[in-house]
């Protein structure tokens, strides 16, 4: 699995010592959006653009494909609708006639630019979620990645339903799609050892919130560290950096460890597999 911090506007060098990068669409700091300008086009970096839902400024299928282009990111988080399956595949087709409009207009730009798409799974169960991958499976060609958010373990009111739903898509569609961890699951610390080899990437702020707050990634689960919302205004001063390398350290040796003590959920799961048709 690997890790894309998303750090505030002051402190973007923390990102740079990780190949996969979260750009969200929302922050405005010069820092911020110069260094993504740099990470683009970079190979050495993998970009993901979000499409600005989590944080209540979603772009339209339009915005959203210019700020791709202009940034040139790997991959694009296509639009979706906080726990609905059924209008996030409406705003996902909407926006793949945007993709055709566009690509048929600029000819060549494939042999240029070439994203991939990132399809965000909603449902309050495992059952729901899972027809919704069925159905992009079969009908969205052009998207590689699912990804889940932490909203819909809170969905389907089972802290371990993402991981189970991430071992789902890695069992039914071992190479037909990746699997991305929109955020830290601050209600079970240890998703990230359960998942190991199921799950691509993870992207979070998770270790900088918890500094900010004067806490350890082992404090995260009893304490609340929401992200501020002049997060990416904020200056180094602003964070324990002596906590904040250790919580980074932490989170690092939680994705490269298998956590022993973890029980595999394919075993103690009560709807292994879900039920689909």
């Amino acid at each position: 699995m690997e890790l894309a911090l998303i750090p505030p506007s002051s402190m973007m060098y923390y990102a740079g010592q990780f190949k996969y990068q979260m750009m969200l669409p929302s922050p405005q700091n010069i820092n911020y959006l110069q260094f993504y300008l740099h990470a683009g086009p970079n190979h050495n970096y993998y970009v993901i653009l979000d499409n600005g839902v989590w944080e209540n400024d979603a772009l339209t299928s339009s915005q959203l494909l210019a700020k791709a282009w202009r940034f040139k990111v790997q991959e694009i988080v296509l639009p979706d609708v906080l726990n609905n399956p059924d209008e996030t595949l409406d705003r996902m087709r909407k926006f793949l006639k945007v993709w055709d409009q566009f690509t048929h207009i600029q000819g060549q730009v494939q042999a240029t630019w070439s994203p991939t798409f990132m399809a965000v799974a909603h449902g309050d169960t495992l059952e729901k979620a899972a027809r919704f991958i069925d159905h992009v499976a079969d009908k969205m060609p052009i998207v590689k990645t699912i990804a889940a958010g932490r909203a819909f373990s809170r969905a389907c009111r089972d802290d371990q339903a993402r991981a189970k739903l991430a071992m789902w898509v890695a069992d039914e569609f071992p190479d037909r799609f990746e699997f991305h961890m929109l955020g830290y699951n601050d209600a079970w610390s240890g998703e990230i050892g359960s998942c190991k080899g199921v799950v691509r990437s993870l992207d979070t702020c998770a270790p900088f919130t918890a500094a900010h707050y004067g806490k350890g990634m082992k404090d995260i689960i009893e304490h609340n560290t929401p992200r501020p919302p002049n997060y990416f205004d904020m200056k180094e001063d602003d964070f324990d950096l002596d906590l904040l390398g250790q919580n980074v350290r932490r989170l690092r040796e939680s994705m490269r460890l298998n956590q022993g003590h973890q029980v595999g959920l394919r075993d103690v799961s009560p709807t292994w597999p879900p039920a689909t048709h």
